[in-house]
């Protein structure tokens, strides 16, 4: 079974998890891994400048491929009640207001014996409400001179933009009452509509949020700097009825009723005042204690290293296997450098195999570069530690799951079409091998890998004079040449066969013969010239390794790739672009 494109494919599926979408496999529960070995620093994830504007411009058709809408929403029953009470001082009214709510206050306490109105334990009902909204803009920035000037040196500033022309809310109805004095009755309306910003100027609100992790990676965030113009646009208020208490004064026997037509009308004529007030506080509000309260939130919440785990199919394993193993991503750093940079740690564990140990040799000896082209060309980058790749090879080698390279396009005993292995392989830059097949200059769309592995030649594959040298059935080690290289769509990776270095093949001595051993040179000459033989007619012929691996999506957002690079610090980096933006594909560099 070919190797290549069993560990490719779940390989690449993971490239985006912290932004993973409802359809994506659901989390495994960390408790069904024995122990983690992670890899520090495995992935990279860059969105460059320009990927940004995306985010910018288009995040209503993220949402909407997500499955989200933000232009109407519908709720059941809200219910909301104090934990606490509140002096009738400390509400939030206006002086003038306070004052008047005093004068009545102390003049019904003493006119009515056992009538409490010191307290106030607020309550509050919402019948069957929802909204509707006309979005001039939602976006999701960073903002590198925020992060400046908050005299940050790490973590990122992330802005979330909110631009309404218009925004109608109903309900069926509103109430509210004091639990303190429940007897006294509800106060509210029904068929309740608000229109918010439905005039000239339209509702802006800018969120920015400072995010970092600390030497543990606990996430720190912080609410900063928000800004609103809700003091500054148009609100109106509209209902079907006014609900007050049933209030009557009664002197010696005769009633009179309240006025609740003159109460209304006094109200109708104060509403613009109200409303007034309403967006002052609102205002004030959301600029001095709403960072407050999401802060005090996020450290509420946010007390452990952010980490997702996820089953993933292994490598060789039969299409459909139960058995899986488990990948999970560990957020290590954010940063904010000409783009969002996101570092991750990564583990791949085998519940079969759980005492298994990555082998030390297998990461990348480096951190990735990823600056091979220039920002301005590309949307994404996002490059994979070799050691990633080196565990889920050693993973199903050891479970058994793969044991042939084929080298012809068979695998049938006997002739030569396949290479039996030993060893786990091992995935590495390709560094300063001699190319051959005019690959001596990089190609925009391919790169070039190593493999190192260490295999048996079949039985029948020796043939004419060295059968004098080699016994028929012999062990190698060699580095294996592969192209990786993106489809005609672009929205796929193939892999090739392309060539054997002639400098990394070892044969084992013990599958040598005495007089092998005397023409040692020979030996190696003749087998260098065989594997260069069969390179030469896998780079004419196009020897693939079956099947495609797909680019993964971001946020439901199909990605092409624009280059691939498998770099000399051991990570293969992935330039990606935005599928379904194609005025902002560049030409290739």
């Amino acid at each position: 079974m070919t190797i290549l494109a069993r560990w490719l494919l779940p390989l690449l599926s993971l490239g985006f998890p912290l932004v993973s979408h409802a359809a994506d496999t659901p989390t495994v529960r960390a408790l069904t891994v024995k122990e983690k070995h992670y890899m520090n620093d495995a992935i990279k994830l860059e969105v460059t400048p320009r990927g940004q504007e995306y985010f910018q411009n288009q995040m209503d058709d993220i949402l909407n491929n997500m499955g989200v809408s933000l232009d109407e929403a519908y709720f059941a029953d809200i219910h909301w009640k104090s934990t606490k009470s509140y002096d009738l001082d400390n509400l939030p009214f206006p002086a003038k207001t306070k004052r008047l709510i005093a004068t009545i206050h102390d003049a019904l306490k003493s006119w009515f014996i056992g009538l409490s109105l010191s307290n106030v334990k607020p309550a509050m009902e919402i019948g069957n409400s929802g909204y509707q909204a006309v979005f001039n803009k939602i976006a999701i920035s960073t903002d590198e001179n925020l992060l400046h000037r908050l005299g940050k040196t790490d973590g990122a500033v992330l802005v979330v933009e909110v631009d309404i022309k218009e925004l109608d809310v109903v309900a069926s109805k509103v109430r509210a009452w004091d639990q303190n004095n429940p007897d006294y009755g509800q106060v509210g309306f029904n068929d309740v509509k608000i229109k918010v910003a439905g005039g000239k100027v339209p509702l802006q609100i800018r969120m920015p949020f400072y995010v970092s992790l600390n030497s543990q990676g606990i996430p720190s965030f912080e609410a900063v700097n928000v800004q609103d113009n809700v003091d500054k646009i148009d609100m109106e208020l509209n209902y079907g009825k006014l609900i007050v208490p049933q209030i009557q004064l009664v002197i010696n026997g005769k009633v009179m009723p309240f006025n609740e037509a003159k109460l209304e009308n006094d109200f109708i004529q104060n509403v613009p005042a109200m409303l007034l007030a309403i967006r002052r506080y609102v205002h004030d509000f959301a600029a001095k204690q709403v960072p407050q309260l999401l802060n005090d939130k996020a450290k509420q919440y946010l007390v452990h290293a952010l980490e997702e785990i996820k089953p993933m199919s292994a490598p060789g394993a039969a299409p459909g296997s139960a058995n899986e193993y488990l990948w999970g991503l560990q957020l290590k750093g954010i940063s904010e450098k000409n783009g969002l940079i996101v570092d991750m740690n990564t583990f791949v564990e085998d519940p079969l195999n759980p005492n298994s140990l990555p082998k030390a040799f297998s990461a990348a000896p480096q951190p990735a570069l990823m600056n091979a082209l220039p920002g301005t060309v590309y949307d994404i980058g996002l490059s994979l530690d070799e050691g990633m790749i080196n565990r889920m090879l050693q993973l199903s080698f050891e479970r058994h799951l793969f044991s042939k390279v084929a080298i012809k396009g068979s695998s049938d005993a006997g002739d030569g079409g396949y290479l039996q292995l030993t060893q786990a392989p091992v995935l590495r830059p390709v560094s300063n091998f001699q190319f051959n097949g005019g690959a001596s200059a990089h190609i925009p769309g391919e790169t070039f890998a190593r493999l190192d592995l260490a295999v048996i030649v079949p039985k029948g594959t020796v043939s004419g004079k060295n059968k004098l040298f080699l016994q028929d059935q012999f062990a190698v080690k060699m580095s294996m040449i592969v192209k990786i290289a993106k489809t005609a769509n672009g929205k796929a990776l193939a892999i090739y066969l392309w060539d054997v270095d002639p400098d990394s093949i070892i044969v084992d001595s013990d599958n040598i013969t005495g007089l092998g051993k005397f023409f040692s040179g020979t030996v190696l000459d003749s087998l260098k010239s065989q594997f260069a033989e069969k390179a030469a007619t896998w780079r004419t012929t196009g020897v693939s390794i079956p099947g495609s691996i797909p680019v993964p999506a971001i946020l439901g957002v199909s990605l092409d790739v624009y280059d691939l690079v498998m770099e000399p610090t051991g990570h293969l980096v992935l330039y990606l672009n935005y599928a379904t933006n194609t005025a902002k594909q560049g030409a290739n560099p």
